[in-house]
């Protein structure tokens, strides 16, 4: 079949008069360009080319062809970039499942992103814990999922492909600004927080780091509460202390205070999908931006563990400050524009582009 290189490498032999000079424009071999053109003749049953005193020069034959080949090249392409289009216009479909939640910053700006090349957007999500997860991941249910682990473990069953996205840093507290535990500098000890009512999240992660913090002699009372924003906003009322990393109660409500706790681990962000299946476009846009998105969100922290405190750059305070005025509330906002530093996770995107 007529291919458009072998077109070009004809179309630049007659410009050039020389094989050589063709091949040296178009970057190829000039065995290469030699090849299509002859393939081009077989294809054609034509000699399209012939040798004179000034070099190579077309044929009466392929003076005559020559504009029709150019049309169909063109008609190809046009061809090509219709595909292009129907494909991106198309209803795409993405299923998300897991700790969906944690991806409540980044949503926003994601899909706004997406919806530039995929016109026609259908989001899904599936919350659920890490075993569903996986089976919403096994049946085709969900294309991606999102989960916490604690950073450097993979417990995550072979067939699956897991890669981190986002460093949440050390699992710490969130604290009112008047408790006892935060008059002195440093990471706190458990000790500091015995009997103090505890706010959770309901998450599988959350409830095994807790359980292994806090012995049930030591705890105060427990409330379980769904949504992050609303437990920090409980704590930021004085109405006790919540379980959580430094940025993901940053991102949530800067104006709560934060310290690491001595001795618990640090978490990241991963994001998870089956291995046989390959991405969908909608799925690799997805992750491509999201892997930028974290990486840019990462460089805005720094976590200083002498002091056990987390500190933001100016620019995230900037960025969550236009997410609040983006809403026309005193809440944290959602992030109504990118984060404007940092460099993409290319890892990320690369693992996922396969």
């Amino acid at each position: 079949m007529v291919s458009s290189q072998q077109v070009k490498c004809l179309e630049e032999v007659v410009r050039t008069r020389s094989f050589r000079a063709a091949a040296s424009s178009l970057g190829l071999s000039q065995p290469t360009v030699s090849e299509n053109i002859s393939r081009l003749e077989r294809e054609l049953d034509l000699t399209l080319l012939q040798r004179t005193h000034n070099g190579s020069a077309l044929t009466d034959a392929g003076e005559r062809i020559l504009p029709h080949l150019r049309a169909f090249v063109d008609t190809t392409a046009q061809i090509w970039r219709a595909s292009e289009h129907l494909q991106s216009t198309a209803q795409q479909h993405l299923t998300l499942a897991g700790e969906t939640r944690r991806l409540h910053r980044a949503l926003p700006e994601a899909i706004a992103h997406m919806t530039t090349t995929f016109e026609n957007l259908n989001l899904r999500m599936t919350p659920t814990d890490l075993d569903g997860m996986y089976a919403e991941l096994g049946s085709g249910g969900a294309e991606l999922g999102v989960f916490v682990r604690v950073a450097g473990t993979d417990v995550t069953p072979d067939e699956f492909e897991t890669i981190p996205v986002l460093g949440l840093g050390p699992v710490g507290i969130a604290l009112p600004h008047h408790h006892p535990a935060l008059g002195h500098e440093g990471p706190i000890h458990v000790s500091e927080l015995r009997g103090y009512p505890l706010i959770l999240t309901p998450w599988p992660k959350t409830i095994d780091i807790t359980d292994q913090v806090f012995p049930l002699d030591s705890r105060g009372p427990v409330s379980l509460i769904d949504d992050i924003g609303l437990g920090l906003d409980l704590v930021r009322h004085g109405l006790g202390m919540m379980l959580t990393t430094g940025i993901t109660c940053y991102l949530h409500d800067e104006r709560v205070t934060w310290r690491a706790i001595e001795g618990v681990p640090e978490l990241e962000l991963c994001v998870a999908r089956l291995r046989s299946s390959p991405p969908s476009p909608v799925g690799r846009a997805f992750v491509e931006f999201l892997g930028l998105w974290c990486a840019r969100c990462a460089a805005g922290f720094r976590y200083d563990p002498v002091s056990g405190v987390l500190h933001a750059s100016e620019w995230i305070d900037q960025w969550l400050v236009r997410g609040r005025e983006g809403r026309g509330d005193a809440a944290v906002g959602g992030g109504a524009q990118p984060i404007e530093s940092g460099a993409p996770d290319e890892a990320a995107s690369r693992k996922f582009s396969k």
